[in-house]
């Protein structure tokens, strides 16, 4: 019974990280040069022990990793000033 617990724990976790990741990335989307960031997951699949027909066999971990940085270049905007460099 604790491993569906850990499994619940875990993948609520790394979807609350989720969530904070992406509302930093709507706060700071209209900041000029600003790059977001993505979340990294990894899946276990652990063989269930204890398999009493309620649950399947394979058991599903879930975990982040890392966040990585989007460095793809954002649009180019005209201003107007002679002396702006895109």
């Amino acid at each position: 019974m604790e491993n569906t617990l850990l499994i619940a724990v875990s993948r609520q976790a790394t979807l609350r990280r989720e969530m904070d990741v992406i509302a930093h990335n709507l706060a700071n989307m209209n900041t000029q040069g600003y790059k977001g960031q993505r979340m990294m997951f990894v899946d276990h699949l652990v063989r269930n022990r204890g398999s009493e027909g309620i649950l399947s066999e394979n058991l599903s971990f879930v975990r982040d990793i890392a966040t990585r940085r989007i460095v793809s270049d954002g649009p180019m905007q005209k201003t107007g000033n002679p002396l702006d460099l895109a």
